[in-house]
């Protein structure tokens, strides 16, 4: 059995990682942009604090013989540039105003 705790960095994918792997984690965390993942329990996202990683890791242990996720859609192969094209243009405009505080492009 394999549970991956990521430590000292923030593994974003992680998610996709315990889908597609087939292992249960748990990832420190207070937010996180991968609802699917949430929504399917691929993994258990907690807090930094103590209580919470003990709980998250107690609760990964005892299920893990039983881990089998559920298919997570968006985490599944198919034309995988077309998807990225259309996430970055679907933000293009968002980024530009919220996070460089500038006019939509063009």
């Amino acid at each position: 059995m394999r549970i991956l705790i990521p430590g000292g960095s923030d593994s974003g994918t992680i998610w996709e990682e315990s889908f597609l792997l087939g292992f249960p984690a748990v990832t420190l965390r207070n937010a996180h942009e991968r609802p699917k993942g949430v929504d399917e329990a691929t993994l258990i996202m907690t807090s930094l604090t103590k209580r919470g990683i003990l709980d998250a890791v107690a609760v990964t242990l005892a299920q893990a013989s039983d881990f089998r996720p559920k298919t997570v859609e968006d985490y599944i192969g198919g034309v995988v540039s077309h998807k990225v094209v259309r996430m970055i243009l679907s933000y293009i405009d968002f980024v530009q105003a919220v996070v460089w505080r500038k006019p939509p492009l063009g």
